[in-house]
């Protein structure tokens, strides 16, 4: 208690130090004076605090404190943090004080054995006051600075001529200046930093003037194994414990045992330094008595507890604050007599932060939910959320909000559920995918009977999309002049409310509902109906992000560049003419999908996207198989005697296997017939080179394609209405895209005709589709023997696959297509 006296007499008689000033550079805008008291009120007495504007959106702060040592901490403790999701950087407006103080801090001690470090040093002499630094030299003598003069006096007073580290009589003096005249410890000319602050505990009555107060503090690597009656057992020996506490969470984790006098609590402080149950214990003498603290949490989302803390740290310093461990809650401490107006004071405080803080709703592509299905998801969210000071959710279909440990459990089953084909489709996941129109998208509704979807009026459609953005699992009432309907945007449906007829909808650019931009696939007549159905895309992920309004911009980013770390993007290489089939498929699934020249490039996460691959692969070989098992073909469906040309009905397979792939390409184009060709000589001599060439490739190199071919000026019935061996003419140039041959279609007014042929592609060569390139030999390639020709070369050119046969019974000409563009 004496040695505290004269600290604080000493501390008077120096006054504030210039060297007590700090700057604090680099804060947000849009803190303020109240904030900075909040976050450096902790660490001492501030006697003023000026802001200064140093850019737009940047201010820096100039703090003083009535102590030099409260500021030097303040640097300690807050330099390089954050501070409302800003690095701040905080520093000494003025250099160190001169070295004369620090000597009449720092003790000698010499006569210590060799095998004594540092850190042994430190803990030793630890017990009687905080250690600034110690230094030991290769002569077998140590420098132990200490923060106040009045430590390094005690230590000496107690450790000097003792036994220490198993050596007898160690020598324990102050070392005086070297430089300048000696000055006395305590003297009003002396630096007199105050010592280190111990974590705050409550308010309490005076302690017996014989009793002394331990604090234990206990060093945690992973699980605290640990209890107060382990502490007890270990210092019982040393005197009478009169009273403590329990273990009191901090970092680190703390008690406090009060003895009956001085000197039984000095005795114990041989434990110092000492490794108990695995545990590393610091023991230090404090002025304090012991009281039973009461700890509650008060329910609080994250993003306002880190608010609360931030800004009103100072006014909850005395209350031991803290975000309670894994859960929405504030961990508040103190008397328990006292925690009623405690839980008040911390409820208040969390209504007044509630009013900074809003929140966001972003959207992600589908291809992230399966990220979400990881365990390295919630690390990856609780770091993020701790540096922006927010906190992130996932709304599902319903609106119910969900925290991503909930969401992480439901997704990673459903993908580990292995359901019909190995691997979870959309549809399985639909309760976290929304439908989300882009800026500009209008929406549409399926008027089945003129098989086309219509478009809503402008002021609906901004109406729907207002709704789908806001309240998408919300039905929307739809009252108009022919009736009233319930559009629900999960199903995609607009149902009529007397009558119950239900109708597709979708959303989409202006001008979108002339074709299919997704290629569908019927599997029965009743789906064939649906010839101009555009596929709606799986859908979005909503993110919810809550904090204060300056950063969920800043997290959302760092949100989604994160996800895209764990994406990759793998190339499926099949043949054009199988992709539509392919992404057909594809869409099915939570990946995204592009043409790239004659591939497809599939985005994804890694171990999703392998399994849709091996799904894709397996598609496309069964679609293969129907060509690949049929040597000769069968007479089309619609084959008849007499005419050349055969109309093809609009509900027909093959209405619905043709006009896609025109669309593909020429979404605007008005499909105004459709008809097939009928010429037995040449499908006879088309049926007897595809078994020619299974029998020479193999029949997994036959590779039979529908391509367009374009007549020019030359009517289309010159090249299907001839029994000759040069029906093509010279040029054996087929298209995979529509788009392609359209400029060299035939034209007859407003209407343009192209062919869709049966091309037999077989064996490849990629170049440049020149007559050099046609004929060179196999042999120079790989080939098997000399003169043995590729049956196609091909490259890509003008946006499309265009491929060049060597022989014109390779091709038959199977539909003509008339349309208006």
């Amino acid at each position: 208690m004496a040695r505290n006296n004269m600290q604080r007499k000493s501390n008077r008689a120096g006054g504030v130090h210039s060297h007590c000033t700090l700057i604090v550079e680099q804060l947000p805008g849009f803190v303020d004076q109240e904030m900075l008291y909040g976050m450096f009120g902790r660490y001492g007495e501030i006697t003023s605090l000026k802001l200064t504007r140093t850019g737009p959106d940047c201010n820096d702060a100039y703090v003083s404190y009535a102590n030099k040592r409260d500021a030097e901490r303040a640097v300690e403790r807050c330099n390089g943090t954050k501070l409302c999701g800003a690095t701040i950087y905080v520093k000494l407006l003025r250099p160190e004080p001169s070295s004369v103080g620090q000597q009449q801090c720092t003790i000698k001690i010499t006569r210590i054995p060799p095998h004594v470090t540092e850190e042994e040093l430190k803990c030793a002499f630890s017990a009687v006051g905080v250690v600034k630094s110690v230094h030991k030299t290769a002569h077998g003598y140590a420098y132990v600075n200490f923060y106040n003069p009045e430590d390094a006096n005690y230590a000496v007073e107690r450790y000097d001529g003792s036994n220490m580290f198993g050596a007898s009589n160690i020598s324990v003096k102050i070392k005086m200046p070297t430089t300048a005249a000696p000055v006395s410890i305590g003297s009003p000319s002396a630096s007199t930093l105050p010592s280190l602050p111990d974590q705050k505990a409550p308010t309490l009555p005076p302690a017996p003037s014989t009793s002394v107060t331990l604090k234990v503090s206990i060093q945690v690597e992973k699980v605290l194994n640990l209890t107060i009656e382990d502490l007890l057992m270990a210092l019982d020996k040393y005197g009478t414990i009169t009273q403590h506490s329990e273990i009191k969470p901090g970092t680190p984790p703390y008690a406090y045992i009060n003895f009956t006098t001085p000197e039984e609590a000095r005795a114990a402080c041989e434990l110092n330094g000492m490794i108990l149950k695995g545990h590393y214990i610091k023991i230090k003498i404090v002025n304090k008595e012991v009281v039973n603290i009461d700890i509650r949490e008060i329910p609080c989302l994250p993003p306002i507890g880190q608010l609360l803390l931030c800004l009103h740290g100072s006014e909850l310093q005395d209350m031991a604050v803290k975000m309670a461990p894994n859960k929405p809650a504030i961990q508040v401490s103190g008397k328990a007599s006292e925690m009623g107006a405690i839980e008040r004071k911390v409820q208040l405080l969390i209504e007044k932060v509630k009013k900074v803080v809003t929140k966001v709703t972003k959207s992600l592509p589908c291809h992230h939910l399966p990220s979400f299905g990881t365990p390295q998801i919630i690390a990856m969210i609780n770091k993020i959320e701790e540096d922006h000071m927010v906190r992130i959710t996932v709304l599902d279909t319903s609106g119910k909000t969900l925290n991503v440990a909930d969401v992480l459990a439901e997704v990673s089953l459903i993908l580990q559920a292995n359901p019909r084909g190995g691997v979870a489709e959309a549809s399985h996941l639909s309760s976290f995918l929304h439908h989300i129109p882009a800026d500009g998208d209008v929406w549409f509704w399926h008027e089945v009977e003129k098989r086309r979807y219509t478009p809503y009026k402008e002021e609906t459609s901004k109406k729907l999309t207002e709704h789908c953005l806001k309240e998408p699992w919300t039905p929307y009432i739809l009252d108009v002049e022919t009736g009233c309907y319930k559009i629900d945007f999960i199903k995609m449906t607009q149902t009529n409310i007397v009558t119950k007829y239900k109708r597709d909808i979708k959303y989409g650019p202006p001008g979108s509902a002339g074709g299919p931009s997704i290629p569908t696939k019927p599997t029965s007549k009743v789906q064939a109906i649906k010839v101009h159905t555009l596929k709606q895309p799986p859908g979005q992920i909503r993110i919810e992000i809550q904090g204060i309004h300056t950063y969920l911009e800043a997290a959302f980013t760092n949100l989604r560049d994160e996800l895209e770390k764990w994406l990759i993007e793998s190339k499926l290489c099949i043949e054009p003419s199988h992709h539509n089939t392919a992404l057909y498929t594809i869409n099915h699934y939570c990946v995204e999908a592009a043409e790239v020249e004659m591939d497809l490039v599939i985005k994804g996460n890694k171990e999703y996207v392998a399994k849709v691959i091996d799904k894709v692969r397996k598609v496309v070989q069964k679609e293969q198989s129907k060509f690949l098992d049929q040597t000769v073909p069968d007479r089309p469906n619609l084959w008849t005697e007499k005419a050349m040309l055969a109309p093809v009905d609009e509900l027909s397979f093959e209405w619905r296997d043709v006009v896609p792939l025109l669309h593909k390409t020429l979404p605007d184009a008005k499909v105004s017939k459709l008809q097939i060709i009928q010429n037995d000589k040449l499908l006879e001599r088309y049926a007897s080179a595809k078994k020619r060439m299974s029998a020479k490739n193999g029949a997994q190199q036959v590779n039979e394609q529908y391509l367009f071919y374009g007549t020019a000026d030359i009517s289309p019935e010159h090249i299907y209405n001839t029994t000759g061996i040069n029906q093509w003419g010279s040029s054996l140039r087929f298209a995979v895209n529509a788009s392609y041959s359209n400029t060299y279609a035939y034209r007859l007014g407003k209407e343009r005709c192209l062919i869709v042929a049966r091309v037999l592609t077989g064996r490849l060569f990629y170049g440049p589709p020149d007559q050099m390139m046609r004929h060179l030999s196999k042999s120079a390639h790989g080939g098997t023997s000399v003169g043995e020709l590729y049956d196609s070369v091909t490259e890509s050119t003008q946006g499309s696959v265009i491929y060049v046969i060597n022989d014109h019974e390779n091709a038959y000409p199977a539909y003509l297509v008339t349309y208006i563009v």
